[in-house]
This record gives C-alpha cells, structure tokens and sequence, in this order.
C-alpha cells in the first residue's frame, strides 16, 4: 500500500549524500580501525539526554557484527544489556568477536566501549534466508493509515492554538517533538502525551526514519533497532500513570527479534505494551500491510 511521502525536515538530511539518510551516513557510519574493531565518532545530541541514546548504541552494535558476517546473512535476533552509561560527547569503540560461523548461522559477540571500560554488550545471530513451509503472526491493531494522521508539526501548532492548556505542558510537548531528530512519526493517540491516564498501557505510533537508507536490508534493520529504543520506558510511566516527576528513564537490556525484510525509511507501526511496571515491556513492529516484522 502506497503511503504519500509528506516533506521531511532538510536539516537532518545528509546534504553531501544528495538526500540521503543522516542515521546511515552519520550516527551509524562506522570507521574500522582494526580487524573486527570499529569506531564511531558521530552521536544523536538531543536537549532532553546527556548521555548516549541507547537505541543509537543497539544499532551501531549491529552495524559492527554485520560487517564481520557473509552478505547473504541477515541479523534475525539480537539480545543486550546496558552496562554504564555512555558519553554522547566521546567516540565509542566496538570489539566484535567471532563465536560461531555455521551453514546457516552465524554468531557474534559485540562490547562497545569508552574509556576503557565496556558500557554495552550484545549478542546477535544471523541467518541464511530459508524457505518456511508454515507461518503465522499476531493480528495489526486497527488504527488509521499514517497518511490520515497529524504530523508533530501539525499536532504542535493544534495545541499552541487550544485554550486552556498549560504554557508547562506546551513547552514539554514542544520539547518533546524537536528532539525526535532522525526520525518522524504519526502518532495513533497524541492525548495520550498531554494527559496519559492509568488506562494508557500502550503508546502506538507510526515511525520512519528521514532520509534515503537505501537497499542493504541489513541496514534497515540496524535502523529499526535504533528507532526501538524511543518510548519502551516511557509506557510503564503512562501506565502507572505517575505522579511524581520522573527525572531519568533508562533501559537495562533489550532484546530484538526480526521475523521478515521490511524498508525503516516507509511507515512502520510500533505497537509498545507494558503488562507490567516494574518488568517488561513488549513491542511489536508491523508494516502499512498488516506484516509483523519484529517484537520485543
């Protein structure tokens, strides 16, 4: 189903890459400085974080481990934990090391690392492309196309416009959309961000990334797993619908499964869940089709 491209914010489109994607040819380019040793210099530096954004850490993990790997191989699943945080102003280190190359899979053990000390660890599989004789998948939430939903800029100019909120709760939302660099959404149920209730367990939202990625599709799941990391916390928070501030949300370990090829660049369903605050959350990703490609 074809969804109508809306304009895109130029000033995080790589200008050098003729239009090309930022996230690719900036945040996840990776400068190999040994074998199965890579670098990256560039990181997301958003108002609202002082540290490394964690789905930024997931996806350059991965773009690491899949430069050590045949090309016919696609990352399937990923498990990681969160160390220490890291230093958005500093390089980040990654030391992929070989377990297991198979006929079919291939295995891998990725530390990231600053100052010495590792702040990340990730093991990843991936998987020769086989032919399934059985499927199946959870049903898509029935929610509106993303072409028929506000864009954050519409949705900020809407709330500036409406008497009687908060000059504080305009700011925060205001906030709150200007550092969704990278990235764009068409948001399901956008009250739920002014005024989350007990009843608000689930945040579902439409996601791309800006830009061109292209058509490595391992990449595309490097940047699905970038975006991944955006709002899990913040569902058990709206949950539990909190009244105190919360200063610091951070995520411990995550876990990624990719069940089928899809483009990170065309509207992709993220549908976050929290059964309980306090444990885990799961998060399924469904393309305008109804194709469920990943879960958390």
């Amino acid at each position: 189903m074809d969804v109508p491209v809306s304009a895109r914010p130029r000033s995080y489109v790589n200008e050098e890459s003729q239009g090309g994607s930022y996230l690719v040819n900036c945040i996840l380019n990776l400068e190999k400085i040994e074998e199965n040793i890579y670098r990256a210099h560039h990181s997301w530096k958003s108002s609202n974080l002082q540290r490394v954004y964690g789905g930024q850490v997931v996806g350059q993990a991965q773009v690491a481990a899949g430069n050590t790997v045949d090309s016919n191989l696609s990352v399937h699943s990923l498990h990681c934990y969160f160390l220490r945080a890291g230093d958005r102003n500093k390089p980040i280190v990654y030391k992929v090391e070989n377990l297991r190359d198979g006929q079919s899979y291939a295995t891998r053990l990725v530390q990231a690392v600053q100052n010495g000390k590792s702040i990340f660890t990730m093991i990843i599989s991936f998987h020769r492309q086989e032919v399934s004789h059985f499927q199946h998948q959870c049903q898509m939430p029935d929610v509106p196309l993303p072409s028929n939903l506000l864009s954050d800029e519409q949705l900020l100019h809407k709330l500036e416009a409406t008497p009687g909120v908060p000059q504080a709760v305009k700011d925060r939302v205001r906030s709150h959309f200007e550092n969704a660099i990278t990235m764009e959404y068409r948001r399901v149920d956008p009250v739920s961000l002014v005024k989350p209730t007990d009843k608000t367990s689930k945040i579902v939202l439409w996601v791309r990334a800006i830009g061109d990625i292209g058509d490595d599709m391992n990449m595309h799941r490097c940047v699905a797993a970038y975006m991944s990391d955006n709002y899990l916390a913040t569902t058990c928070v709206y949950a539990s619908n909190i009244k105190i501030k919360v200063g610091m949300l951070t995520s411990l370990d995550h876990t990624i499964w990719f069940h089928a090829p899809f483009r990170a660049d065309d509207w992709l369903l993220f549908d976050f869940d929290s059964h309980w605050s306090g444990n885990i959350q799961i998060m399924n990703v469904y393309e305008c089709n109804g194709t469920n490609n990943g879960m958390r």
